[in-house]
């Protein structure tokens, strides 16, 4: 617990120091988007499939926080 608590703590501290540096939208973008980064280098770097109810929920995540789905 407490190294969740320190994870979240520099997760929030690192965020505000960012700011500093991009703009919010921006900064928001990169936030939202790390899932998917993570999943695009699993698959190019390990050479790994994911399976594809992975890739269903994550483009169905996308899609909503754009605002396309409702």
């Amino acid at each position: 617990m407490f190294l969740g608590f320190i994870g979240y703590y520099l997760s929030s501290f690192m965020d505000f120091l960012g700011l500093q540096y991009i703009t919010a939208g921006l900064e928001r973008l990169i936030l939202f988007l790390t899932p998917s980064f993570v999943l695009l280098a699993t698959a190019l770097l390990f050479r790994r499939r994911s399976p594809r109810a992975v890739g269903i929920a994550a483009a169905g995540v996308r899609g909503h926080r754009a605002g396309v789905c409702p």
